[in-house]
């Protein structure tokens, strides 16, 4: 009876031994512990970069000083070397006095007067460009001098036309010309130039 528990004693001793050679030698140092790593980010196909935006350019929103590089004063011979006049027109029957229209996003848009080579005043027949305020053409008289309240002067040119004078800094501002109570053409320049051409006449 002792023999027997002697043996299954030494039979449990030399499986535990086993096991323990195992997972290392004997007198040889722990297994190193396993650290928990997480998920690491991956990088996009492109590296991380945006994707390039696919959103058109917006055209700016007219002022007394202009729109866009056709501002008061601008040179017409740099506008013209940088590509944004087409239909240039330097002789008008007026000494000095120049026309062109606008490029790019202000095809169509734009007509420039020129005076002693600069810009004198702008002038947009679009309903696609509007004024910082929110103006543009299509939009009735009555509107107009709703937006502007005091800030606005209403003139006539003596043959029933109306037209809103805006003042702005510097002697520049807005012009509103109308027809039929509706405007259809807005100015942007020297004030004083604007509405004397209304109210005196379209000469040189």
């Amino acid at each position: 009876m002792r023999l027997g528990i002697t043996l299954r004693v030494l039979v449990i001793v030399g499986l535990a031994l086993a096991t323990g050679g195992c997972l290392r030698k004997e007198g040889g140092p722990p297994p190193p512990a396993v650290e928990s790593v997480g998920v690491l980010p991956t990088a996009s196909p492109t590296g991380g970069a945006p994707p390039p935006s696919t959103t058109p350019p917006a055209a700016e929103p007219l002022a007394a000083t202009g729109v866009g590089p056709y501002a008061v004063g601008a040179k017409l011979a740099t506008l013209k070397s940088a590509g944004a006049l087409t239909k240039i027109n330097e002789s008008t029957g007026c000494p000095g006095w120049a026309t062109a229209e606008g490029t790019g996003l202000y095809a169509g848009k734009v007509a420039v007067i020129f005076y002693q080579g600069a810009v004198n005043w702008i002038e947009v027949k679009s309903s696609e460009l509007s004024t910082m305020d929110g103006a543009k053409v299509g939009m009735t008289l009555a509107v107009v001098k709703g937006i502007y309240g005091s800030k606005g002067t209403e003139l006539t040119d003596g043959l029933g036309g109306k037209a809103l004078s805006v003042h702005g800094k510097g002697g520049l501002g807005l012009f509103f010309r109308t027809k039929d109570g509706t405007v259809n053409v807005i100015e942007a320049g020297k004030s004083e130039t604007l509405e004397f051409r209304f109210t005196d006449g379209e000469g040189c």
